[in-house]
């Protein structure tokens, strides 16, 4: 069965993947710069993902709407 959200949380539901998906990137690409291929690799990874996303999740759910209005501003059509 497939789990259906309503509609009205669809910006906090986009806000929340985005977040989670980018700092899953970001710090991965960072340890493994910073680190390379070593033991403990994904163990810092996921440590510093978690703590990434506690940063991202709420960072993205107060700034989205100064972003929403620079990009009304700079563009002719609604976004």
């Amino acid at each position: 069965r497939n789990v259906v959200i309503p509609a009205r949380y669809a910006n906090l539901l986009f806000s929340f993947l985005l977040s989670g998906m980018m700092s899953l990137l970001i710090t991965g690409l960072t340890v493994l710069r910073t680190q390379g291929l070593s033991e403990g690799l994904v163990e810092a990874w996921l440590w510093g993902w978690l703590n990434g996303w506690a940063v991202a999740f709420p960072l993205v759910l107060v700034l989205a709407p100064a972003t929403r209005r620079v990009v009304r501003a700079l563009t002719d059509a609604p976004a």
